[in-house]
């Protein structure tokens, strides 16, 4: 695997930060999908003007989109490599982005504090 795009200990709550190279309008629905060993680990499919909060949390301005995750969600994943996809579909059709390469590390102490 490449270097990592992106990095999260188990047990955190990090926040990943996603620059794309277009703009979503009111319409467009975001996926974010993370996997790890070819098994989907947690997926969030929302329209962006969706405030509810389903497995993951994308907030989107302009073109940058952040994804929260929460301490419990962390904890599905195993220590290891990890790969994150966006997919969305806008008012100009569907696209697919280059899977993230993203590394999850084993905490000292695990659980939810």
């Amino acid at each position: 695997m490449r270097e990592p795009d992106f990095f999260f200990f188990r047990g955190c709550s990090p926040v990943l930060e996603l620059w794309l190279p277009l703009s979503l309008d009111e319409q467009s629905v975001l996926c974010a999908t993370f996997s790890q060993g070819g098994q989907i680990m947690l997926e969030c499919v929302q329209n962006v003007q969706s405030h509810s909060r389903s497995e993951i949390a994308p907030e989107v301005d302009g073109r940058m989109v952040r994804l929260a995750l929460t301490e419990q969600e962390t904890m599905d994943f195993l220590p290891g490599d990890c790969e994150l996809q966006l997919r969305v579909r806008t008012e100009a059709g569907s696209d697919t982005f280059f899977p993230l390469c993203g590394a999850v590390g084993q905490a000292r102490k695990e659980g939810v504090l």
